[in-house]
């Protein structure tokens, strides 16, 4: 039996429109989950008001991302609203190896090259507002853009939402102490999976061989 039982972790994928609540569910998400870590993206966008470079995004300007894209340094990148999103590559690996959930605030254009790039490590879920009339008021009440980027937001949410069908899970954000339940039974469900468990092939061996496996660990499995 091997000394170390850990898991491979997952790229936890949360997807929707803009003002649904992604980052919330992350955040809360991150605090209730000790195996869970968000990963930082890079973006070329300017800070806003109250955010940290290096807590919030990884701050740089357009031609260190467009150098950066060119090294093969992103896992993906996309350009939305005239700016670069791009998750390094680098952190997300190790910490997959090391049995860490990582959690990913994407887009479906992000969520696709992902999926693409390491479909086994993927589990996406897509989260929708109740109604368009609430999303609009979400993001009104964000107090984060102006009347037209207000707009522009909502014109392609309703553009995101088309792209439901292609996630493994779908929650309606209706009540966020809900939502959480829901996303957490996701989360035990995927952890289950049998490819997420490599300890499970030496222990089947021991089994086989006549041998009586240690069970000392198995309870440090999440």
């Amino acid at each position: 039996m091997p000394e170390e039982l850990h898991q491979r972790g997952m790229m936890l994928i949360i997807s929707g429109p803009s003002g649904c609540g992604k980052d919330t569910v992350a955040d809360m998400l991150g605090e209730d989950e000790p195996f869970i870590e968000r990963t930082i993206t890079t973006t070329s966008r300017s800070i806003r008001t109250g955010e940290i470079d290096g807590t919030d995004y990884n701050f740089i300007n357009r031609e260190e991302f467009e150098t950066k894209i060119s090294e093969g340094y992103f896992l993906e990148y996309n350009e939305f609203v005239g700016n670069y999103y791009g998750i390094p590559r680098g952190p997300v690996e190790e910490k997959l190896s090391k049995g860490r959930d990582v959690i990913f605030v994407i887009d479906w254009n992000g969520a696709r090259k992902l999926s693409s790039a390491m479909p086994e490590d993927v589990v996406g879920v897509f989260l929708l507002p109740p109604s368009l009339e609430d999303l609009k008021e979400r993001l009104v009440k964000r107090g984060l853009d102006n009347a037209d980027a207000i707009e522009n937001r909502f014109k392609q949410g309703k553009i995101d939402i088309t792209h439901y069908d292609e996630y493994d899970y779908v929650v309606v954000n209706d009540d966020l102490e809900s939502v959480m339940r829901r996303f957490k039974r996701i989360l035990r469900a995927e952890r289950l999976k049998r490819y997420r468990q490599p300890w499970l092939k030496g222990f089947v061996q021991e089994l086989l061989a006549g041998e009586k496996p240690s069970l000392s660990k198995l309870n440090e499995l999440r």
